[in-house]
């Protein structure tokens, strides 16, 4: 009977004291749009740096940075938040506001675990053409 609980005692002792290590995933570097682009028009091409172990991404798109934390990201005036698989690089087709600034981050993941988002980055869309008026000759 001695023999059973040092066994049952030695498993549960020895497996409360094994740690995991989970590998931490590097934070993304953005490329482009570079930081406070000016008129960008769709489609836009968002691209960063790979990161060696990621196995997706994640890009978020707002037209708002009140809120953003490095861990998650926007809070408010999200327009995008999509999943890339492991390319770094992303395409958005939308139909953009004209004279409006976004705010737009990445972040890597793998199965287990995810980095921060990298810090934001800016871009404006050109405002509207507007029509000139022809006031001479009458």
């Amino acid at each position: 009977m001695k023999k059973k609980l040092f066994v049952i005692f030695y498993s549960i002792f020895f497996i409360s004291l094994t740690s995991f290590t989970v590998a931490q995933v590097s934070v993304p570097v953005l490329v482009s749009p570079a930081s406070a682009a000016t008129n960008i028009t769709s489609p836009i091409a968002f691209n960063w740096n790979d990161v060696s172990n990621a196995t997706n991404y994640r890009i978020q798109v707002s037209t708002s940075s009140s809120g953003w934390t490095a861990s998650a990201g926007f809070s408010t005036g999200i327009v995008l938040n999509d999943n890339t698989p492991t390319t770094s690089n992303f395409t958005w087709t939308t139909t953009l506001t004209p004279g409006t600034t976004y705010y737009w981050s990445v972040k890597a993941g793998t199965a287990s675990s995810s980095s921060n988002y990298a810090s934001y980055r800016s871009f404006t869309t050109p405002a509207t053409l507007t029509i000139p008026v022809l006031v001479s000759p009458a």
